[in-house]
């Protein structure tokens, strides 16, 4: 068995989350603290779309507080067109990002501000769609946004490159031949970069609970095994929503996708179905589910490192809550309850695989009794037989032949005897 790192799933990074978040702008703290420039950190939402590492931070504004705002903003860019896309990155990232400028060694740092030929490249890449309901619903009104912006002595981003990754988080139809195929019968979210191969494999390590998972359960409900085949599934293959936008703000015609997670209920039925199991065997102690975490896919919001919270649920009631969009709307995506049929003969579920020796056992083979002795989905097959059906019938009729010559015989045999 893995360890509990081994069998949680690495939380999915959902840059569209920010798509509708309401963007404030940053407020120094009126505790006084010194301008200053700071190298940009790695792997932030701009790393590899300015050409320039040094930025301005003013006060005792941190990079984290910039980075909170700049994953909101960058959270637009996958339903953006490319060349809209190009232009309102670089345009974005070095507003927030300020190039950093000191006068002479030891003076005073300062910002760079960005070119009105910068936001103007935003205005010429991007339609009217774009520009009016998709930045315009973040707060970045264009043309506004280039009133009074320098046209000399300026940043004018003509030698940025953008290199960030354009690969997003997709949806995708399930692969049929996958360990989950009874349980997932819909379109799963499908991370940047990332694969269904590589989520199928993060179910590696919990194969051979699966062969053994009793087929009944401790709460007297569908079974242990079900039940974990459910939970299992319904962690790895989150369901894709693309109507989020739809049913918050009435935005159609951007499928952005939006994970659904597993409802609470998954969570509490494999722990209620499985609880003896689970416990029969420490190695067995890194499934037993923590239903009221938090924070794997809804990351907590941490701020010049300090925590703010601790991220949303991993397993929510009725639903998760992405973003609250003032004055009045709520995004969220309902929860997978993973109610597929399972089904299967024996009573368990065809797409457990069985190693080598071992097989589902069918329906016959359940009611002779040829079961796991400890009550598992594999089970030993039955020994091969040393004849064919054809050949055992035609033994069993060769059998009585004999059997009724040797009567009739012994019995000539005896009216022949002489009386004693």
């Amino acid at each position: 068995m893995g360890t509990a790192q081994q069998l949680r799933l690495q939380p999915f990074v959902f840059l569209l989350l920010a798509t509708v978040a309401s963007v404030v702008l940053l407020t120094p703290s009126p505790v006084a603290a010194a301008d200053r420039c700071e190298i940009l950190k790695s792997k932030t939402t701009c790393d590899g779309v300015l050409d320039y590492s040094s930025v301005f931070l003013s006060g005792t504004t941190c990079q984290d507080q910039v980075e909170a705002l700049a994953t909101r903003v960058q959270g637009i860019l996958p339903i953006l067109s490319k060349t809209c896309r190009d232009q309102f990155a670089r345009y974005s990232c070095s507003k927030l990002y300020p190039r950093c400028s000191v006068s002479s060694p030891g003076g005073v740092a300062s910002g760079v501000s960005v070119c009105d030929s910068l936001c103007q490249s935003v205005i010429t890449g991007c339609s009217l769609f774009e520009k009016a309901v998709v930045l315009g619903n973040i707060q970045w009104n264009f043309p506004g946004e280039c009133s009074g912006l320098p046209t000399s002595g300026c940043y004018t981003g003509v030698n940025a490159t953008f290199t960030q990754s354009t690969a997003y988080a997709q949806c995708q139809t399930y692969n049929p031949t996958g360990m989950c195929a009874e349980v997932v019968s819909y379109p799963v979210i499908v991370p940047a970069h990332g694969s269904q191969a590589e989520l199928e494999a993060q179910l590696t390590p919990s194969k051979p609970v699966l062969w053994i998972a009793p087929l009944t359960g401790s709460g007297g409900g569908e079974g242990c095994l079900k039940s974990l085949m459910r939970y299992l599934c319904a962690r790895a293959f989150l369901p894709c929503d693309t109507e989020v936008l739809l049913r918050g703000l009435g935005i159609g015609g951007l499928p952005s996708p939006f994970p659904q997670l597993p409802c609470q209920s998954v969570c509490n039925n494999f722990e209620r179905e499985c609880y003896d199991f689970l416990r029969s065997n420490p190695a067995l102690s890194a499934l037993i589910p923590q239903c009221n975490t938090t924070g794997t896919y809804q990351q907590p919001v941490t701020v010049c490192g300090v925590p703010q919270d601790t991220g949303g649920p991993d397993f929510p009631v009725n639903r998760t809550v992405w973003a609250i969009v003032p004055p009045a709307s709520v995004l969220s995506s309902p929860c997978n309850k993973a109610n597929a049929s399972l089904g299967g003969e024996g009573g368990t579920a065809p797409n457990v695989q069985c190693p080598y020796p071992l097989v589902i056992p069918d329906a016959h083979a359940v009611a002779s009794g040829f079961v796991n002795p400890i009550g598992g989905a594999c089970a030993m097959p039955c020994p091969l037989p040393l004849l064919t059906a054809s050949e055992y019938d035609w033994m069993g009729t060769a059998t009585i032949a004999v059997m009724w010559t040797s009567i009739i015989t012994n019995g000539k045999q005896l009216l022949l005897l002489p009386s004693l």
